[in-house]
Formats: C-alpha cells, sequence, structure tokens
C-alpha cells in the first residue's frame, strides 16, 4: 500500500489542513477515504479556472454546501494529493536501477503497528519480538514491487537494537543512469541481527513474520509454522552416526523456500479478490520435497583410525649390510653363532650391527655377559629381543 492509498494518512493529512472531524467523516462517509481517491473525485484538475466539479463532489460528500474554511482546507489537500498521487506514477514508470526503499509514514506505520498488535492479542509485539522500522519499511518495498525477494535473516532486527545502534548517516552523491541526474543518498552502516544462539534466530524469524504481515504479503500464522518448523528441526536430536542440522542448512532451506514461492507467484503477490498469492502456496511449498530435503541430518565424517606407533624399524645395520628375512623371522641365530665358530668379538660387533646399539648402550648391557652363551645356548635370540 502506498502513501496516497493509506485512509489513516488521509485522516492525519485532514487534521493537519484543520479539517473538521464531522466534515472529514463524511467524506469518508462518500467513498473519498484516500488522498489517491480525493486526487480524482472530480473532472477538475489544478490550473484550471473552473473548480466547479470539485465543489459539486464535495457537496455531495456533506449534503449542503461547504463553507469558505472547509473548502480552503480541501483545496489545499486537493492540491497535495494530486501532486503526490501524480509523483507517484511518474516513479513507478521512470524506475532506477536499485529504487529505494520506501519509508513509511509516521500515521501509516502507527495504524499498521495497532491493526497487528489487536488482532495477534496473545503476543507481545514489544522488545526482541517488535520488527524495526527498517525491516517492515523492506518488506513493505517488496509488497509495492509486487514480485517476492528473500529477506536475509541478518536484516530481521528488531527496533531496540535499531534505537541503540542508530547513527548519523553521511551524505553521499550517486548517480542515477535512468534519469541522468545526481541524487543524495544517505551512506549508512546498517546493523545485523545476533545469530549466536538458537532463541536469537528465533526472534529475529519471528520479527520477519510480522514485518511480512504487517506490509499485508503474508499471514503471521502461516510463516510462524515455517519457524517452528526450522527450530524443531535444529534441536531434534539425531540418530547415531548422524549430526544435528547446522544452521547453515536452516539458511539454505528458507533462501530456497523463497526461491520456490517466487516461482510460484510470478503472477503477483498482491492481494486479490481470491486472497493473497503467498498464503494459499505457503505450506504447500514448505512442505515440498525441495525444500524438506535441505532439513535433512548429515552423516558424521569418518574419523581418522588410531593406531598405535610402530616400533623403530630399519631394513640394514650399521654398516649398510642388509639384514635377511632370517633375522625377522628369528631363525637364523644358530646359523650365525656356527659361522662364527665361538668368535665372542665379532658376535658383539654383529649384535651392534644388527640392534642398531651404539658404544655406550653397549657397555652397559654387558654384552660379555650375553657372550658366554655362544655356540652353546640358542636362547640368545631372546636375550637380544629384550634389549
Amino acid at each position: 500500500m502506498s502513501y496516497s492509498d493509506s485512509e489513516a494518512v488521509f485522516r492525519n493529512r485532514c487534521a493537519a489542513v484543520l479539517l473538521a472531524s464531522d466534515v472529514v467523516d463524511a467524506l469518508v462517509a462518500g467513498g473519498i477515504t484516500t488522498l489517491a481517491r480525493l486526487a480524482f473525485c472530480s473532472s477538475y484538475v489544478p490550473g484550471s479556472t473552473d473548480e466547479g466539479p470539485l465543489v459539486e463532489a464535495i457537496k455531495k460528500c456533506l449534503g449542503r454546501d461547504p463553507g469558505m474554511p472547509e473548502m480552503a482546507g480541501v483545496r489545499r489537500l486537493f492540491h497535495e494529493s494530486y501532486a503526490l498521487v501524480t509523483t507517484e506514477m511518474k516513479q513507478s514508470v521512470e524506475r532506477s536501477e536499485e529504487p529505494a526503499v520506501r519509508k513509511l509514514s509516521q500515521p501509516e506505520r502507527a495504524e499498521r503497528y495497532e491493526k497487528q498488535r489487536k488482532r495477534l492479542s496473545g503476543l507481545s509485539l514489544r522488545g526482541q519480538l517488535e520488527p524495526s522500522d527498517s525491516l517492515v519499511d523492506l518488506a513493505c518495498s517488496i509488497y509495492e514491487e509486487n514480485r517476492l525477494r528473500h529477506i536475509p535473516w541478518e536484516k530481521c532486527i528488531s527496533r531496540e537494537a535499531e534505537i541503540e545502534h542508530e547513527q548519523k548517516k553521511d551524505s553521499r552523491l550517486s548517480f542515477d543512469s535512468q534519469s541522468g541526474r545526481l541524487k543524495i543518498e544517505a551512506d549508512d552502516k546498517s546493523v545485523s541481527a545476533d545469530m549466536s544462539s538458537d532463541i536469537l534466530v528465533q526472534y529475529a524469524l519471528t520479527r520477519r513474520g510480522l514485518a511480512m504481515d504487517q506490509a499485508g504479503m503474508l499471514d503471521f500464522e502461516l510463516h510462524q509454522k515455517w519457524v517452528d518448523k526450522l527450530i524443531k528441526t535444529r534441536l531434534a536430536e539425531p540418530s547415531v552416526g548422524y549430526a544435528k542440522v547446522s544452521l547453515r542448512q536452516c539458511q539454505e532451506a528458507d533462501r530456497k523456500l523463497f526461491a520456490e514461492l517466487a516461482d510460484k507467484t510470478r503472477g503477483g503477490i498482491q492481494g486479490t479478490a481470491s486472497g493473497r498469492p503467498l498464503d494459499v502456496e505457503f505450506v504447500k511449498t514448505m512442505q515440498s520435497m525441495e525444500v524438506m530435503h535441505l532439513l535433512v541430518p548429515l552423516p558424521v565424517p569418518a574419523l581418522k583410525a588410531q593406531t598405535e606407533p610402530r616400533a623403530p624399524h630399519r631394513s640394514c645395520t650399521a654398516s649398510g649390510k642388509a639384514i635377511c628375512f632370517g633375522y625377522n623371522l628369528k631363525t637364523e641365530w644358530k646359523a650365525l653363532a656356527v659361522d662364527l665358530d665361538g668368535d665372542e668379538k665379532a658376535f658383539k660387533q654383529l649384535l651392534l650391527d644388527i640392534l642398531g646399539f651404539t658404544r655406550a648402550v653397549d657397555k652397559e648391557l654387558d654384552f660379555a655377559r650375553q657372550c658366554e652363551l655362544l655356540g652353546a645356548k640358542l636362547d640368545l635370540s631372546r636375550d637380544a629381543e629384550g634389549f
């Protein structure tokens, strides 16, 4: 709903031009409920010499001839309405590449909030659950464009956070390629919603649903079903071998939902006589396989097997000789002892080469005592193995 189509704005402007309440009620009863209707209630246009058609239209609504103070207020309001409507029509035809989000007027914003508060009596629209003005403006802008876009989670801030982080906006010049004119834009730092916990995510998504409901885009109860589904899936305990659904999966499913809804509402999202298109398609799209498969728990990645560290091993002796299979199989000790023919010194050196001991360790292990068994006992292999 644009500024000129708001009944709250119309009543506010009537009070601003000092029209009496009974005159305003008569105009509303006669069908002139918005500034747009007042602008086209007659064939009179600003600049014409004869304002008879406008006076006749006001006379029909009041049921009497309007007085001079009343006509003064009506003329002022009529010229304002006509200028506003023609400007809005021009802007809708000459759209820039990145149209700015239109901010709601204070009467219109207050009216939307009050209607929602009365309708959702069981929900306190204060604190963490009150959507920010920028979020409501964004939702209304999407509705006026008549084309659904995804509203990111980080933009779903509360009114409290918006007031707390409000900073002075710096102005900058930008070039509009459509009109070929320079324009001044506000260069402000946007505030992101806090997503550090599951409850804060739920608050943010609830605020988005309230903003979309205020814009007349989607019923709040339908959007809340999707929020409850995401939180329930997020908190559910997975089966053995599977991980919990992550916030990233929830965000991907949310973006996919909006993409599917945008595809199914190509004809527009504004309400018609048959209802709002998003209300009709939302639940069915929410339960579709294209969306739900993104909320399936994923398997836990396999961990690398923990094995015991291998014992020190080598393929050659200290002198560079290859160690034979007999050494590894413990079958060559007897043959070695026979080949050495009782040479204690040679056998000692062989043990050093095979086992890789140093001379210093050699003294501690007392190889002389071990070598007394040379040629007589084959238990030397076990003694050497125990070193």
